[in-house]
């Protein structure tokens, strides 16, 4: 109990929920991964991941406080986790969610700023045609 394998398959859940528009039941999922990863002994960025996750999902249910707060945290573990890299996949996801939220927040100068770091650490980690640098192209083009 409380290995990180399970948190893992919480946010394996939680994909297959949000691929049938389950969107609460993601949430709950992504709840309980962050649960999971947080009370680990053992730290991995998929912790990282299901706090980015959780806030997208969050501002998808329009719970923008909450789904700021995980950003923020999201953002928080990011940076702390790069130990010494000058680009991070983590904090690229983790930006994404946080442009989400101010976007939701009508703040659509703030969420170009966020789109854009997105994007140069997607770029850098991931590659130009990763799904996630696909994605952060696109919000930001949208906005």
């Amino acid at each position: 109990a409380g290995h990180i394998a399970l948190g893992t398959l919480e946010i394996t859940f939680a994909q297959l929920a949000l691929g049938r528009s389950e969107v609460p039941q993601a949430a709950e999922a992504l709840k309980r991964a962050v649960a999971i990863f947080e009370a680990a002994n053992e730290k991995t960025p998929a912790g990282i991941r299901a706090l980015a996750l959780l806030a997208r999902t969050e501002q998808q249910l329009g719970e923008l406080d909450a789904a700021e707060a995980h950003a923020t945290r999201a953002l928080d573990q990011a940076r702390d986790a790069m130990a010494g890299f000058e680009h991070s996949q983590w904090l690229g996801g983790a930006l994404v969610a946080r442009g989400m939220v101010q976007k939701s927040r009508g703040e659509s100068a703030a969420a170009q700023t966020s789109w854009r770091a997105a994007l140069v650490e997607l770029q850098t980690t991931l590659g130009e045609s990763a799904p996630a640098t696909e994605e952060a192209r696109r919000l930001l083009a949208g906005s």
